[in-house]
């Protein structure tokens, strides 16, 4: 049975904007292993929004099994939450908490005990507890994780945790928004295990290659409101659609051949038409009194004059239908993304140096003892373990946080441009433009080339921040970032919820940056093409 079918699923934003998705038709049954991809902007996590019944759709119908359980884990989970995680675990099961809070009431007497526990095994309470456990160990955690408040948690901890609630909660079919984002590449290996196995159904967005091509059985693709559907795993997809575009591309052309070749028609015909109308219209004589052979006052010369114009605007009616053939099957052609840091080589022996520094959060010491010396143009790759301090150190090296023991110095008057992994710090009552002038209206020009050249549309450029997908608000803050003109680049996973070709872009600009850069990054690709030296920390 069909857990989710769509049929002329249709969706906009605004009343009589633009359709973001245009009549999907899609099912989803069980067993599914399905990979969303799209660009930025795309109606990716809004089709995802559908499907929860978070927004309800202009046209079309969505039918879901009656009693479906749906498990979400979207791209920045559990960010507002606060409190201890103990407690988000066991509000999954508000019936086996309350009888939690009987065995630990110490004015209750043996009777209320033995009634409690007695509820609590027909409840499946021990039952729970065994599968808490051996999540836990799946996840590579221990039972005193969750004696830790969760906003202390690292991103990656904080997919990790929602990912544990998830799978505690059982869902019918799951769907995931970016779920590698914030995981260290361990915790992704785990992951892509994770999902091979997994019994259930699943949908996930995603632009990790590795995700795509070791769990995912068909790719959907949404591009320009319209859903394409293939079987199999990425590098099948590639090919598919390598193959397709080649097809497409040659048809496109030899349309367009045929329809060059009519108006070359069309307009001798026209032309040998129009000679003839000018013609006189009186007879012609010949020298000897004869009628000369092409007559143009004779029925039959007027006859072929009509039948020449005739023709003529048959071949340019051909024309027009195989012109408007060929643009329905002209390949689709996305801009080419670009970017470009502006930077002065910084004449300085030392750009940065560090010592002795240590971090510690929530009682825990995330790390102690560092010392660092960065040179000029180095571009230096801050790896571990998710929880392992890595976004800690990057907002003491930005200011944002104030070292618990040892210090820092950089190189006097230098500036420097943070991109902080928490996106949503960007001015959401904003619109793009507003978001990269940063107040300065003087760089008006500059903000809407740099936009465009991350792919905005002039439509985009108003749209206030909030109204982005997460990938539009990334590229937002980048562009924000190169308007500044740092000569220092700290940069928190830069390339979280970019598509393929924005990363590739960012990555193009940073090869080419003569700035220093420190970045985080999970994505191993980029980190490898980016780094030229790398600075592990560990759990202490």
């Amino acid at each position: 049975m069909l857990l989710i079918q769509a049929q002329e699923l249709s969706f906009a934003y605004y009343q009589h904007a633009e359709r973001l998705l245009h009549k999907l038709n899609f099912q989803i049954a069980p067993g599914s292993r399905i990979g969303l991809i799209g660009a930025n902007g795309a109606g990716k996590s809004t089709l995802l929004r559908l499907l929860r019944g978070e927004l309800t759709a202009d046209s079309g119908q969505l039918y879901r099994k009656p009693g479906l359980k749906l498990g979400w884990l979207p791209q920045d989970p559990l960010i507002n939450e606060k409190g201890l995680a103990m407690s988000l675990v066991w509000a999954l099961r508000p019936e086996l908490e309350q009888l939690r809070q009987t065995f630990l009431d110490p004015s209750a007497d043996s009777d209320e005990l033995v009634k409690a526990l007695e509820a609590y095994e027909g409840l499946g309470g021990y039952a729970f507890e065994m599968q808490l456990d051996r999540f836990l160990a799946a996840f590579s955690w221990d039972a005193e994780v969750l004696n830790r408040r969760v906003e202390t948690f690292s991103g990656g901890e904080k997919t990790r945790l929602a990912l544990l609630l998830i799978a505690l909660d059982q869902p019918d079919l799951l769907l995931l928004d970016e779920p590698g984002n914030h995981l260290d590449q361990t915790m992704i290996d785990w992951l892509e295990d994770y999902l091979v196995t997994l019994q259930i159904p699943w949908l996930m967005i995603s632009h990790d290659r590795h995700l795509l091509e070791g769990c995912v059985e068909t790719i959907w693709e949404l591009e320009a409101g319209k859903l394409t559907i293939r079987r199999g795993n990425y590098s099948s997809y590639r090919r598919d659609k390598e193959h397709l575009m080649a097809h497409q591309t040659q048809l496109y052309e030899l349309q367009r051949k045929k329809a060059r070749q009519l108006e070359q028609v069309a307009a001798s015909r026209r032309a040998a038409g129009e000679k003839m109308e000018r013609f006189k219209p009186s007879r012609s004589i010949k020298k000897n009194g004869g009628i000369c052979a092409r007559d143009e006052g004779s029925v039959h010369a007027q006859l072929r004059t009509r039948n020449l114009m005739r023709a003529a605007k048959a071949a340019e009616h051909r024309a027009e239908r195989v012109e408007t053939q060929a643009q329905l099957n002209r390949p689709a052609s996305r801009r080419d993304l670009s970017l470009s840091f502006r930077s002065n080589q910084l004449r300085v022996r030392h750009v940065l140096r560090v010592q002795d520094l240590a971090s510690v959060r929530d009682g825990r010491k995330l790390f102690s003892g560092l010392d660092l010396i960065l040179a000029p143009g180095s571009r230096l790759a801050i790896c571990g373990v998710n929880g392992s301090g890595k976004s800690s150190l990057m907002e003491l090296l930005a200011g944002r946080l104030k070292p618990d023991q040892g210090q820092f110095q950089w190189a006097e008057g230098i500036r420097i441009g943070y991109f902080a992994q928490d996106i949503d710090s960007l001015n959401s009552e904003q619109n793009a433009i507003e978001a990269v002038l940063q107040g300065e209206p003087g760089r008006m020009t500059l903000a809407r080339t740099l936009l465009a050249c991350l792919g905005f549309g002039q439509d985009q450029l108003r749209q206030p921040i909030q109204s982005l997908s997460s990938g539009e608000r990334g590229k937002v803050a980048l562009a924000a970032l190169v308007a500044a003109e740092p000569e220092v680049l700290l940069l928190d996973e830069p390339t979280n919820h970019l598509e393929l070709p924005a990363r590739e872009a960012l990555e193009q600009a940073l090869l080419a940056y003569t700035g220093s850069i420190i970045f985080v990054s999970h994505d191993r690709w980029f980190r490898e093409a980016i780094a030229t030296d790398e600075l592990w920390l560990g759990q202490v």
